[in-house]
C-alpha cells in the first residue's frame, strides 16, 4: 500500500496510477504492468542492470521527469556526471 492505494509490484507506483488509461495519464502514456516492477525489462538491457528488476518502472518515470522538467534535477544529489558521485 502507498498512501492507502494498492501496490502489487514493489516499484513505488500505485496500481491505480499504472492502470489509469485516461489520455495523458501515466498508465495511458507508458502502459506499465501493475504486476511487474520492470514493465520494459530494463534489467536485461545490459548485464549490469539487473537491479532494475525491482523498480524499472519508477526509473523510467524519473528519467522522463529529468528530461522534460529541468527544474526537477538537483546536481548535488545526482549520481551522474556533474553530480556528487561522478568519477573520471
Amino acid at each position: 500500500m502507498i498512501s492507502g492505494r494498492m501496490h502489487s509490484d514493489g516499484d513505488a507506483i500505485p496500481d491505480s496510477v499504472e492502470t489509469d488509461t485516461t489520455p495523458g495519464s501515466i498508465g495511458h502514456t507508458y502502459e506499465f504492468n501493475p504486476y511487474d516492477a520492470d514493465s520494459y525489462d530494463l534489467e536485461n538491457v545490459t548485464p549490469k542492470w539487473e537491479i532494475y528488476k525491482s523498480y524499472g518502472d519508477n526509473e523510467v518515470l524519473a528519467r522522463v521527469e529529468g528530461l522534460t522538467n529541468p527544474k526537477a534535477t538537483d546536481a548535488g544529489k545526482d549520481w551522474s556526471k556533474g553530480g556528487k558521485q561522478w568519477r573520471q
